[in-house]
């Protein structure tokens, strides 16, 4: 297990540099081995694994104290600026949460997230009950290492049920105070109080990286991480925010786009979306 957490992954270019720096959230497995197979990405990047691994990867309130815990780790390495979160499957999740905790810090500013393969995790079907149990375990890894890789596997899939999608709605002083003086208005001058008093507050915009390829399954059902394969956004059009701008193709079903002979296409699709996400870079 690596020490510095969150650890470098890319340095990025040497010199000062405006763009944003990149932040990748483990996956299920809390680990993050994968995002090590991703070429350049012309900006520092950083990663963020389980810190609670050994333990089978259990937080009490799941996904929000992971979120809160990460959110400081994050502000560790990148004190104030601009910053981009990302994460492949459970780690996509992740980053909305913790975009959502640091959404009032007047230091840190998301301004977009990439989500590798991350569908909306409210399934139709028994919430998403025909998960694979396939994982991509280090290269030489013991049996102790699998089985702990598994329990993080099997906690990860309990914290993204238990788990409700942020709502950045809640906590916006802003426009109940303009919701109380519109209840109070006359109705001559109701027209101003027509326009909120700003744009509501919404998740940073995020590119959707989406596997091309459904995971195959011995019986020939779908499996659980599917289940919105043919959506065009993974089944985020059901969340109440609108978030996702771009969603692009990327080779692989959702555990093998991070395979060795997939790394040049996937490097070229986060290049991508860095560039449009961090456009003055």
């Amino acid at each position: 297990m690596l020490e510095a957490n969150p650890t470098l992954i890319q340095p990025g270019p040497p010199g000062p540099t405006s763009r944003a720096p990149l932040v990748l959230i483990h996956d299920g497995s809390g680990l993050i081995s994968s995002y090590f197979w991703l070429g350049s990405l012309s900006r520092k990047v950083f990663g963020i694994f389980n810190p609670r691994f050994e333990g089978g990867g259990k937080w009490d309130d799941g996904v929000p104290e992971i979120a809160r815990e990460y959110a400081l780790m994050i502000k560790s390495v990148i004190p104030k600026g601009r910053i981009l979160l990302g994460g492949w499957s459970f780690g996509g999740l992740l980053s909305l949460e913790i975009a959502r905790c640091l959404l009032e810090d007047s230091n840190v500013s998301v301004i977009g997230l990439i989500m590798i393969d991350s569908p909306y995790p409210r399934s139709s079907i028994s919430e998403f009950e025909n998960f694979s149990d396939e994982f991509f375990a280090p290269e030489g890894s013991n049996p102790a290492l699998q089985l702990k890789l598994q329990q993080c596997i099997q906690t990860a899939r309990q914290m993204i049920r238990d788990w409700d999608p942020p709502s950045w709605h809640v906590g916006s002083s802003i426009f109940q105070e303009s919701k109380e003086a519109s209840e109070n208005i006359s109705p001559l001058n109701a027209s101003l109080v027509a326009m909120p008093l700003s744009v509501p507050p919404s998740p940073p915009p995020a590119i959707l990286l989406k596997a091309a390829e459904y995971v195959p399954n011995q019986d020939g059902t779908t499996n659980g991480i599917d289940v919105y394969r043919k959506e065009k956004r993974l089944g985020w059009e059901n969340y109440e925010h609108n978030f996702i701008r771009v969603a692009l193709d990327i080779k692989g079903n959702h555990y093998s786009v991070f395979a060795q002979e997939k790394a040049q296409q996937l490097t070229t699709k986060m290049n991508m979306a860095c560039a449009m996400l961090d456009p003055r870079c």
